[in-house]
């Protein structure tokens, strides 16, 4: 079992009901428990193929449901509150006592 230092939002892309052209970003859950550290050296190259701009958030199997192209807002504890993130990538590691998702996420260009 990991520990869960950090509370998150999540959000997804959904089409604008006024606009069909447009989407945007719609709360998907909210205060999510996760364990988030600096991604491994693997993940780093994949993402951005820079070290320092991906990170590894792990969650309970409980948040199904979760995909790339997500948005994720840190909430808690106030020294990272606020940071945002985009999904990148998902593997679920589904086991019986240690279930958990392994989300890639990297700093949006924004």
């Amino acid at each position: 079992m990991f520990v869960s230092d950090k509370k998150i939002d999540i959000y997804s892309l959904q089409p604008d009901n006024d606009d069909a052209d447009r989407e945007g970003y719609v709360l998907f859950r909210s205060n999510v428990s996760v364990n988030l550290q600096p991604a491994g050296a693997d993940w780093q190259a994949l993402a951005t193929g820079k070290f320092g701009r991906a990170w590894e958030a792990y969650l309970p199997i409980t948040q199904s449901g979760i995909d790339s192209s997500m948005r994720v807002i840190v909430t808690s504890p106030t020294t990272v509150s606020g940071r945002k993130y985009q999904v990148e990538g998902v593997e679920v590691w589904d086991t019986l006592q240690l279930g958990h998702y392994r989300i890639l996420l990297v700093e949006p260009n924004e």
